[in-house]
């Protein structure tokens, strides 16, 4: 390992999305590179919190100032050298406690519009959406720029004000930032807003060419050839991002091969989210290409890349294709394997209730420091009002790696893909937040109950194409309390 990280301007120009450049390389004191696309390394805040939030460097490579300190080092401090490394919620709260109103009240415009940032950024991370949008209303206020604009967008569309925070995203991109770094998500969300209202439906090749433009491509993370959406002999298809992501964009199989596609493969990267039975069940799938995972080993992952001439990770589906509102096909045809079904008939066996089942979290592991109630997990006593208050129901715990905090909650055991699957074809209805097993259940025709919080993911609010049959209640404001009073009323009156 090195003491210090080191970095090194390339000695030549290097393909870049912006064209032929030089860069500089930065090899962290771990040993891992990486590349650092700008004109000059500045030695700079901004840089230095690049550093601290996007590498492991613990230094910065060319003043070899600290980057991190633990918050036993960092509280107290009155020098300002160094970020504050979080690693638990416990974290975040002991900053926010130096970030109270009254002390920011006293510093210099400048320092008080950092600091409002800070706060605003701190707060969404445990998912307190008012004082999370307060936080951002005074960074605007003193300060109207891209970013103050942007972190608005953000705060509204966590409290569930969807116009405004799309007329945010409008005027973040409006105006001047960096087509670089971090405030390229500025290019990306706006074009993500543009999904969402039926003022902008007629932009979305608008949205998916800024997306084809900035976004950061998994053939350019691999090093191979991009597929431009045209006629191929052979197309590689990447998985990425969430599982609920996967299946939902498995839909556009048959558009792609409806391009000139000959022949599909599927691969997966070697990560845990990617478990063995989910690649079993996505496998069992006649309509699916056999999926198999990367390479793990250099020699047979250059070997693998050297091979492919078209390439294309699942979440860049939707671009290449340049798919509008009217063109979203219905979700994959899933299908249950006969054994995995008749392992839980015996649920319905003398039954006379409706049988539903429930899943009140979802993984969430970019905001696993949330509180519940928030994003994508209910409260514990939202939980308990559904059970208790919606009617004449037999309730099934369907939640995956999490005991109920409830009772009178029938809890089979599943261990796999199939076992959820053929749990979910017994049932007369399932009630989740956005997960995985929402766009499963949907796609397999049982009647799906989406709870959404204010933070609405952008299909859900076009569940009408992407979700066919499944009645999304949603909250236009923070949180999912007019969401749940609203299903409770909704199965009292059509189901119990």
């Amino acid at each position: 390992m090195n003491a210090y990280p080191t970095i090194k301007r390339s000695s030549a120009p290097i393909q870049t999305e912006h064209g032929l450049e030089y860069i500089f390389l930065i090899t962290a004191e771990s040993g891992r590179q990486y590349r650092y696309e700008a004109a000059d390394f500045a030695c700079d805040t901004k840089t230095h919190m690049e550093l601290a939030s996007e590498t492991d460097c613990q230094h910065c490579p060319q003043c070899l100032q600290r980057l991190c300190r633990e918050r036993s080092e960092w509280l107290g401090q009155t020098d300002g050298l160094g970020f504050m490394r979080l690693n638990s919620k416990d974290d975040v709260e002991a900053v926010l406690e130096t970030l109270t109103d009254k002390k920011l009240h006293g510093m210099q415009p400048e320092k008080r519009l950092s600091a409002y940032i800070s706060k605003a950024q701190l707060l969404e991370l445990l998912g307190r959406g008012p004082e999370m949008l307060d936080a951002s209303r005074k960074a605007y206020a003193l300060e109207r720029n891209a970013n103050t604009a942007y972190l608005l967008a953000g705060a509204c569309f966590v409290n569930g004000q969807l116009e405004q925070s799309c007329d945010y995203y409008k005027e973040a991109y409006s105006l001047p930032h960096s087509d670089r770094g971090r405030e390229t998500q500025i290019d990306i969300d706006y074009a993500i807003s543009l999904r969402s209202l039926d003022r902008d439906t007629h932009r979305w090749k608008e949205n998916w060419g800024i997306v084809k433009q900035k976004s950061w491509k998994t053939t350019e993370r691999l090093g191979i050839a991009q597929w431009d959406g045209g006629p191929t002999e052979h197309l590689h298809l990447v998985l990425e991002d969430g599982l609920g992501d996967v299946l939902c964009t498995l839909r556009y199989l048959d558009q792609i091969r409806s391009r000139g596609v000959q022949r599909t493969s599927a691969w997966a990267y070697d990560i845990p989210k990617y478990t063995d039975d989910f690649i079993d069940f996505l496998n069992s799938q006649k309509w699916m290409p056999r999926i198999q995972r990367l390479p793990s080993d250099p020699a047979g992952f250059q070997s693998w890349r050297n091979s492919v001439r078209a390439c294309i990770g699942t979440g860049e589906i939707e671009p290449i294709l340049d798919i509008e509102l009217m063109d979203v096909p219905p979700p994959a045809p899933f299908k249950v394997p006969a054994e995995s079904i008749k392992k839980y008939e015996y649920l319905r066996k003398n039954r006379r209730k409706p049988l539903f089942g429930i899943i009140w979290a979802a993984g969430q592991v970019e905001l696993n420091w949330s509180d519940d109630g928030s994003y994508r997990t209910l409260k514990t006593q939202q939980i308990s009002d559904i059970i208790q208050k919606s009617g004449d129901i037999d309730w099934v715990r369907i939640q995956f790696k999490r005991k109920s905090p409830v009772s009178g909650l029938i809890v089979p055991e599943t261990a796999t893909w199939s076992d959820t699957a053929g749990l979910l074809a017994n049932l007369d209805g399932l009630v989740t937040v956005d997960t995985s097993a929402m766009h499963l259940a949907n796609a397999m025709q049982v009647p799906t109950y989406v709870l959404a919080s204010g933070a609405t993911n952008w299909r859900l609010v076009r569940a009408e194409k992407f979700y066919p049959g499944a009645r999304v209640f949603q909250n236009f404001a923070f949180g999912f309390d007019n969401s749940v009073r609203e299903l409770i009323a909704h199965l009292q009156q059509h189901i119990s």
